[in-house]
């Protein structure tokens, strides 16, 4: 029976964010989009980029690994300017988001970043979202 619930409550958070935008709190134009199929964007309107991502979901935390800027296709594959991947940990509770700690990956590693969030920072969810990329 309690794996039963385990279950239910694991399937319910993955439907909850699955096809939703998340608005930031402090910076409301920047948002994430959960397309499904565990991918997602990161919209960030202060820069016009947007940062492909892929996402999982273990208990009530939600990894988001941002692999790729929409403009690294600007650029030569050695290019300093190039997106340099990182991951997010992020509290899942209601429809609210915490953002936890950053990792960067380095030399083929996750590195724990010294980068810390402010409390109001967190992201809500405003709405189901279109599923379509911005490729």
């Amino acid at each position: 029976m309690l794996m039963l619930l385990l279950i239910v409550y694991l399937c319910g958070c993955k439907t909850q964010i699955n096809n939703t935008v998340w608005v930031n709190s402090v910076v409301n134009c920047n948002q994430y989009r959960f397309l499904g199929n565990n991918e997602a964007e990161y919209i960030n309107c202060e820069s016009g980029d947007t940062i492909f991502c892929t996402y999982s979901l273990k208990m009530d935390t939600v990894v988001i690994d941002h692999l790729k800027s929409i403009f690294d296709n600007n650029f030569p594959a050695n290019s300093l300017h190039l997106f340099k991947r990182y991951r997010t940990m992020n509290l899942l509770k209601g429809d609210h988001l915490y953002p936890l700690s950053i990792e960067d990956y380095e030399n083929d590693k996750w590195v724990k970043s010294s980068f810390t969030y402010e409390k109001d920072n967190y992201y809500s969810m405003e709405s189901k979202v279109n599923t379509e990329r911005h490729d």
